[in-house]
C-alpha cells in the first residue's frame, strides 16, 4: 500500500508534476513507515529483566517480585480485538512491545495472554531471576471474623453460630443488608431502558412513516414496515430483561443471604471460605466490568446486585474487593460464617482462570499500599 503511491508519484516527478509527485510520495513514505514500525516492537527477557522496544522508545526494567505485577489488558478493534500486557517500571508502568495476542473473540485472546505471561514468569522463576516469588498464589482475604449473634437457631445447612454475641453487632442484624441493583446501577439501567423505549418508539414511527409514503402495496412500504417491527419486537425482547436486572437483590441475613434473580428466588448458605466471595471481571458490550460474585452450588457464582464497576481498572478492583470483604466480615459476625482454609473453584475453566488472575492482582494492588 505504501510502494504504490511511491511508484506513483516518481512517475509524476518524471513528467514534471512536481507537486504531486511530492505528495504521493511523501504518502507512501508515511504508509511504509506505519506499516514497518511494529517490526521494530519486541520485548527481551533475561537475568538482567525486561527490556521492552517499541516503536518510539526502549525501556529496561527489572522483574518485579510478583506475577500479579503483569496486567493484560484489552483493546477493541473494528475488525480484530488485542490483548497487550503492561508491566512496572522505576517511572511507571509501560506497555510490552510484546507478548501481544490478536484475535476476533474476547476472552480467548485474553486467556492466551494470560497463559503466555504465566509461561514466561515461570521460566524466569526457574532461572532464578526472580528472588522470593512464587509462580502461582491463590489470593485468600483474611478471617476478620468477629463476635457471633445468635439470630436464627440455625441455617438449612444446619450450622448453629459459633459464639453468642451482645451490643453492637447484636444490633447490626435487627435489619438485614439488601443489596439492589436499582439501587447501584440505576442510571445505567435507566440509559438501557430508555435507548429501548426509543429503539421501540423508533421502529414504530419509521413503520408508519413508510407506510404514509409508499403504501403496503409497494416494495418501500414493505421493506420499511419490516424494519420498524423488526425494531419494535427487539425493544419488547429485550426490555422484560433489564426490567428483571433492575429488580434483582440480595438480602443478607445473619445465617444466609436471600438472592432474587429479578424473577427466581433462591437461598445461599454462607460459604465455608471467605474465598468464595470474590471479585470478578468480564466484558460486556466492549466494555470491561467489574464485579463481586458468591459462589452458590455446584462451582456456579451469582453477581451481587448493584456492586459493579464499569470500565474496570485498579480502582475498580479495590473497590470489589473491599466490599467483599465487607460481605463476608457481616456473616463472620454472626458467627455463621467461618473460614475453613478451603477453596472451591467455579466450575467453568477459563472463568476460575480470570478468578484467580483477579485475587492474584488484588493481592499485588494491596500489598503496594
Amino acid at each position: 500500500m505504501g510502494l504504490l503511491p511511491i511508484a506513483a508519484g516518481i512517475a509524476l516527478l518524471a513528467i514534471g508534476e512536481i507537486e504531486g509527485g511530492l505528495l504521493l510520495t511523501a504518502i507512501g513514505a508515511l504508509v511504509v513507515f506505519l506499516g514497518t514500525a511494529p517490526w521494530r516492537e519486541y520485548t527481551i527477557f533475561d537475568a538482567d529483566g525486561i527490556h521492552s522496544h517499541t516503536t518510539l522508545r526502549d525501556i529496561d526494567a527489572p522483574w518485579p517480585d510478583s506475577r500479579a505485577a503483569f496486567v493484560v489488558r484489552q483493546a477493541y478493534g473494528k475488525y480484530f480485538n488485542t490483548a497487550y500486557v503492561v508491566a512496572p517500571s522505576p517511572v511507571g508502568s509501560f506497555k510490552l512491545g510484546a507478548p501481544r495476542v490478536v484475535g476476533g473473540f474476547v476472552g480467548s485472546i485474553r486467556a492466551q495472554a494470560e497463559a503466555e505471561v504465566d509461561e514466561i514468569w515461570a521460566w524466569a522463576v526457574d532461572r532464578g531471576y526472580v528472588r522470593g516469588a512464587a509462580r502461582h498464589r491463590v489470593h485468600k482475604r483474611r478471617n476478620k471474623r468477629g463476635e457471633g449473634v445468635p439470630g436464627h437457631p440455625v441455617n438449612s445447612r444446619g450450622d448453629v453460630p459459633v459464639a453468642e454475641a451482645s451490643g453492637d453487632v447484636a444490633l447490626r442484624w435487627q435489619e438485614p443488608l439488601v443489596f439492589s441493583a436499582w439501587s447501584g446501577q440505576r442510571w445505567e439501567i435507566i440509559g438501557h431502558i430508555l435507548g429501548t423505549l426509543a429503539l421501540g418508539g423508533g421502529g414504530v414511527g419509521y413503520a408508519f412513516y413508510a407506510l404514509s409514503r409508499s403504501g403496503i402495496d409497494f416494495v418501500a412500504g414493505k421493506l420499511g414496515f419490516a424494519i420498524g417491527l423488526l425494531m419494535l419486537i427487539v425493544a419488547v425482547r429485550t426490555l422484560p430483561d433489564l426490567l428483571e436486572t433492575a429488580r434483582a437483590r440480595l438480602t443478607v441475613y445473619a445465617e444466609g443471604m436471600d438472592y432474587f434473580s429479578g424473577r427466581h428466588s433462591f437461598w445461599i448458605d454462607w460459604p465455608t471460605s471467605c474465598s468464595s466471595i470474590f471479585v470478578a471481571e468480564t466484558e460486556e458490550y466492549r466494555r470491561t466490568v467489574v464485579e463481586v460474585r458468591i459462589l452458590a452450588v455446584a462451582g456456579l457464582s451469582v453477581a451481587v446486585p448493584g456492586l459493579r464497576w464499569v470500565g474496570g481498572g485498579d480502582r475498580a478492583l479495590l473497590a470489589a474487593a473491599a466490599a467483599a470483604d465487607s460481605i463476608w466480615e457481616m456473616g463472620a459476625a454472626s458467627g455463621f460464617a467461618v473460614d475453613d482454609g478451603g477453596y472451591q473453584p467455579t466450575a467453568d475453566p477459563e472463568f476460575e482462570r480470570r478468578r484467580v488472575a483477579v485475587a492474584r492482582r488484588i493481592e499485588y494492588l494491596s500489598a503496594q499500599g
